[in-house]
């Protein structure tokens, strides 16, 4: 990583060797300037940095244990070679000190070496980087291959590991780049990933998500991204469900966690073998790019039609349980004002997003009073409008008339 601070041409750069943890071995080039090593253990390194806004010129470095932070100062002296300061990052205070170059240099559990880019290492920086293998005594001949595959491979692994750190800290810059543009709701959403190079933005609802497109067309982001909500989401994979799968009987999509999208199936109907199972979530990661697996889980249709038949109940309605091959329905009758059917709006409303709506439906059927509207009665008097041109006037009964 090369700091890009702009430099004076007079001045060699510094080079930087890491000489353990997983990165021992890799070598950075310093300009003037300063450059932030954050050095902690792997599964800190995410949560130290995420939500925070990190300089440029910065270079992750991971442990297997401890690790302490520090800046490198480098200073371009008038008519004299650059010099390296370290400044220690502790929680009680900052140490710095300037350090001798082409020498072993200890921060924590962090050691490194520093010398100037033209210049080349001394006999015990190269030394230290074998140490552990150099003193290990010598085994006869013909083990001398196995030495070589074994340095071959450690060599391998660290390209590997370099590799995806490098990878990794670039897509959480790009994260950290685009949440930023949301400004103090960025918190509000979840970025994730995609296998197709595009940033996901998921939002819990469809206003944070109209919100969310609005910030970002005010300050384009430099990558590819998308605005998603989740429950539009879940509707949208049960749908594809439905069309490319139509033999496979579920319940209900969950992006509760986006990365690990639920399948509820069917206990009764929805058996899927492994095979099925694999190519299936093979097929679902094509349409979900920011997911990174897929789980599927059972729930029986009894329980499920149980939870509408209990809300229902409650709610003391007239209603009527019909059971078919591939679902259930209840159909609600009676005559109901605007407030009961509003509460029953609500209870259907509220059990889709829970259940779904693939096995269990809702029918409505009212019993009007056809009268109501048209019909005007004083005393013993009173017409009915049948039509606009017709009025029915009803004869009062007589208790004289046999």
């Amino acid at each position: 990583m090369v700091n890009e601070t702009e430099h004076s041409g007079t001045s060699p750069r510094i080079v930087v060797r890491l000489l353990n943890s997983v990165l021992r071995g890799c070598e950075f080039v310093l300009d003037s300037g300063t450059t932030l090593f954050i050095v902690s253990e792997r599964e800190n390194i995410h949560a130290q940095s995420s939500g925070t806004v990190l300089p440029e010129n910065m270079i992750f470095v991971p442990m297997e244990q401890g690790g302490v932070s520090f800046e490198a100062v480098v200073k371009n002296n008038e008519n004299e070679k650059s010099s390296l300061t370290l400044r220690e990052l502790k929680p009680d205070g900052n140490i710095e000190n300037t350090v001798n170059l082409n020498e072993v240099i200890h921060i924590g559990t962090l050691d490194l070496a520093a010398r100037f880019e033209h210049d080349t290492w001394s006999q015990d920086i190269l030394n230290h980087s074998v140490a552990g293998i150099k003193n290990t005594p010598k085994p006869m001949e013909k083990k001398k291959g196995w030495f070589w595959i074994g340095v071959i491979l450690l060599l391998l692994t660290l390209c590997i590991t370099v590799w995806g750190y490098t990878y990794f800290n670039s897509q959480q810059r790009k994260i950290l780049e685009i949440s930023s543009l949301l400004g103090y709701k960025k918190d509000q959403y979840q970025y994730l990933q995609g296998r197709d190079k595009i940033t996901y933005i998921l939002a819990n609802d469809e206003k944070s998500m109209y919100w969310a497109q609005q910030a970002l067309v005010r300050n384009l982001p430099s990558s590819s991204v998308k605005v998603v909500n989740i429950p539009a989401e879940e509707l949208r994979i049960s749908l594809w469900l439905n069309e490319h799968w139509p033999s496979l009987k579920f319940h209900r999509i969950y992006l509760s966690n986006p990365t690990e999208p639920v399948v509820l199936l069917s206990y009764e109907r929805g058996r899927l073998d492994n095979t099925q199972k694999n190519r299936l979530s093979e097929l679902l990661k094509k349409e979900i790019p920011y997911a990174d697996s897929i789980v599927f889980n059972q729930m029986k249709d009894s329980l499920v039609a149980k939870e509408a038949e209990q809300g229902l109940s409650k709610m003391s309605i007239v209603f009527s349980e019909n059971k078919n091959v591939d679902s259930v329905t209840f159909v609600i009758r009676g005559e109901m004002d605007d407030s009961e059917l509003q509460r029953i709006k609500t209870f259907v409303q509220s059990y889709y997003q829970l259940w779904g709506g693939q096995y269990v439906q809702f029918s409505i059927e009212l019993n009007n009073d056809w009268l109501k509207g048209k019909s005007f009665k004083y005393g013993d008097q009173g017409y009915v409008k049948v039509s606009p041109s017709h009025w029915y006037f009803p004869k009062p009964l007589s208790l004289n008339e046999k």
